[in-house]
């Protein structure tokens, strides 16, 4: 197992049109971040800001502009990817489409000529684990996209690299397919325990997946930690909106404390420079305030929204759409006017103008 060390890298790109004011492209910039030896890494963000970047700088498909890549505190910047010893797993499944499932798997093995009854040994050993024990004689045409990406993912696995990498290896999926590869990724991972570093915009999928993940904004990293340390404490409004389905609710502070009214002990001089954040998941639809209970102002439910067993309801207040849990038995239909009971500790708050957490203690009257 190997652990990785990125030292203050940047990488920039020349401008990509001749004309005299282009710039430089900062795609990352001065990434600084240790995953541990063993450990499932994420690089999570939307399109555009640099979590692939920083995966092909530690595979060595690009070099950095600035820093240092270190595995096991040997420098690797200037070793091209061969040399890195690293396995990658892409998008697109990357099969050669005239060979077998066998000879696909096996291809890294017979590149070091190694001998055939170990081949046999280790494709068999591999292909067990991911299910293609009965499709080793098909060719990548007669499989579908799930079995094609688990041949990809045994055919890299198979190599035994001291580091895994995989670029949004499930977008290519419908979404049961991409339910049943995030449970494949997750067991192999727990069996095999190599450092993977892995990329998606997808937030569930990173959620799921990672020991830790780093939430990536404009070419830098707006927070690392575990995924419920995204979900319960995030340290931007951004990573707060990004982190979560469904969505943070987040409101500007005076509308939240005409809705809320607990909320004006908290906020008190802020309403201006500050917006109030709850999960919906805190928040409790009811059609009558509950003696005890802080309870909102009335807002109008418009959507009912049912996801297996939980429901939510979107709501109108003030024209701002807030969305809470409706509780297992509760009649609440399109258009009624509805409360919301509410704990005045589940709400965080940030800054408008910088966009990070504050925290607000109960203003004395």
């Amino acid at each position: 197992m190997t652990r990785i060390r990125l030292n203050n890298v940047s990488k920039q790109f020349a401008p990509t049109t001749n004309k005299a004011n282009s710039e430089v492209i900062e795609a990352v910039r001065k990434l600084s971040l240790e995953i541990q030896s063993g450990e499932f890494f994420t690089f999570v963000g939307p399109s555009g800001c640099g979590k692939s970047t920083a995966l092909n700088l530690i595979a060595g498909l690009e070099h950095a502009s600035s820093g240092e890549i270190l595995f096991d505190d040997n420098s690797v910047s200037q070793l091209e990817p061969k040399k890195r010893d690293v396995a990658m797993v892409f998008q697109s499944y990357a099969l050669y489409p005239h060979l077998t499932v066998f000879d696909n798997i096996a291809f890294p093995l017979q590149l070091r000529k190694v001998a055939k009854p170990e081949q046999r040994s280790a494709v068999g050993a591999i292909a067990s684990k991911l299910g293609l024990e009965n499709l080793l004689e098909r060719k990548p045409k007669e499989l579908s996209g799930g079995q094609r990406q688990r041949v990809a993912l045994a055919r890299a696995l198979i190599r035994r690299p001291r580091v895994f990498l995989m670029d949004e290896p499930l977008s290519n999926l419908d979404a049961r397919l991409r339910l049943e590869m995030r449970a494949v990724i997750r067991r192999i991972f727990l069996e095999e325990m190599i450092t993977t570093v892995y990329v998606t915009h997808d937030q569930e999928e990173a959620m799921v997946l990672s020991d830790r993940l780093a939430i990536m904004r404009d070419g830098e990293i707006e927070q690392c930690g575990t995924p419920l340390d995204m979900y319960e404490n995030p340290r931007t409004q951004f990573v707060a909106e990004f982190i979560g389905n469904p969505p943070v609710n987040m409101l500007k502070a005076d509308i939240a404390a005409r809705l809320f009214p607990a909320l004006i002990s908290r906020i008190g001089d802020s309403k201006s420079s500050v917006n109030a954040a709850i999960r919906p998941n805190l928040l409790t639809a009811v059609k009558a305030p509950v003696s005890g209970k802080s309870s909102s102002d009335t807002a109008v439910a418009k959507l009912i929204e049912m996801t297996g067993p939980d429901c939510w309801v979107h709501l109108d207040y003030e024209g701002v759409i807030i969305r809470a849990r409706v509780p297992s038995g509760a009649d609440i239909s399109a258009g009624e006017h509805v409360h919301l009971e509410y704990s005045l500790d589940d709400f965080i708050f940030f800054e408008n103008a910088s966009g990070l957490r504050v925290e607000l203690t109960a203003v004395e009257n």
